[in-house]
């Protein structure tokens, strides 16, 4: 999905004041982008919750498409810009005068600091998770790898550098998980909405076009870390192997990741299939032991008899050695194909 959304990053004017021009080939690029990420698990989850919600009825795959292509890339006029998405201004950014508008995809970011060749078109200049860069909500922002809000300057054309005072994206989240917490937010636009995920609190401020029906912008402002005692959990489940050639039992694997820079002792900690058995992470006769270093990932095989894996719709449960949910992922009968790794 990153590789159709790059194809997608030059469609764009740079000026928001200007009229947009869409050709076909255009228009197909947005298509195939769309139908690569209507089915993966994050936007699966949203279409189910969306379903569920007062005045909507269940998707065809044909109208899930054309939900995501009205609230993500229908253009609108707001302000000084006659033809704005919210696809261009979140994934892409925008020129407003000397500024940047919107920009707020962690892999846009990293495209343009890593620039063509040996080239580098962002200028960072510090964190800044409070206005002026200080004081206690700024301190605690820097522990969090999750997000990043940030001052820098961008050189979106030769020569042309534009500067963002304040900007915050997640960090790491795919363009179809960023996509889908957008669709979730979008149906109440109004309200004032808090989430926790992996222990951290954020707002989620959105904006729409005045209809309820497109965004306009969504981006994510870092609040509190939720949970201080037991610490911060950067251990969670990175892809599993639930349909592996031939018969399951014994060749089902899950791959575990820390997130963080620290290590974590994971010895006690168990993964849960769905037949109602666990996988007990203990030290190896190998002499490795249940330490996963800072980034470090790690797979697991499940022997036969414990955690099993089924090749349908079901989630995959990660508990540590007191029994707490640490993480939980869920996958699709569609996903489940013969020796493909799931990534979550």
């Amino acid at each position: 999905t990153y590789g159709l959304l790059v194809k997608l990053l030059d469609n764009y004017e740079l000026d928001a004041g200007k009229k947009e021009t869409v050709t076909n080939e255009e228009k197909e690029e947005t298509r195939e982008f769309i139908n690569a990420i209507q089915a993966t698990t994050p936007m699966q989850l949203a279409r189910e919750y969306i379903e569920t919600q007062p005045g909507m009825a269940k998707f065809t795959d044909d109208s899930w498409h054309k939900y995501i292509l009205k609230t993500w890339f229908t253009t609108f006029s707001v302000g000084d810009s006659p033809d704005r998405s919210g696809f261009e201004h979140v994934f892409v950014g925008e020129k407003k005068g000397s500024n940047v508008g919107g920009y707020h995809f962690w892999y846009k970011y990293y495209i343009d600091d890593k620039g063509p060749g040996d080239e580098d078109d962002i200028k960072y200049v510090r964190t800044k998770y409070t206005s002026d860069g200080t004081g206690e909500l700024e301190e605690t922002g820097r522990l969090v790898p999750d997000i990043v809000t940030i001052q820098y300057k961008w050189e979106a054309e030769p020569g042309t550098w534009l500067e963002k005072k304040r900007g915050g994206f997640w960090v790491g989240c795919s363009p179809e998980g960023l996509m889908a917490l957008g669709l979730v937010r979008n149906l109440n636009p109004k309200s004032n909405e808090k989430v926790v995920i992996n222990n951290i609190e954020y707002d989620l401020a959105l904006f729409d076009d005045s209809s309820g029906k497109s965004i306009n912008t969504f981006y994510p402002k870092f609040i509190k870390i939720k949970m201080s005692d037991p610490p911060l959990n950067t251990v969670r489940i990175y892809s599993a192997l639930v349909n592996p050639e031939g018969a399951d039992e014994g060749k089902e694997t899950v791959t575990l990741i820390n997130t963080g820079s620290l290590p974590v002792n994971i010895k006690g900690w168990k993964i849960a299939g769905n037949n109602k058995k666990t996988y007990e992470l203990v030290d190896n006769e190998d002499d490795v032991d249940t330490t996963l270093a800072g980034s470090e990932k790690r797979t697991y095989t499940l022997p036969k008899g414990t955690a099993q894996l089924v090749n349908k719709k079901a989630r995959i449960t990660l508990t540590n050695a007191s029994g707490e949910e640490v993480s939980v992922v869920n996958y699709t009968s569609r996903q489940a194909k013969s020796n493909h790794p799931i990534l979550f």
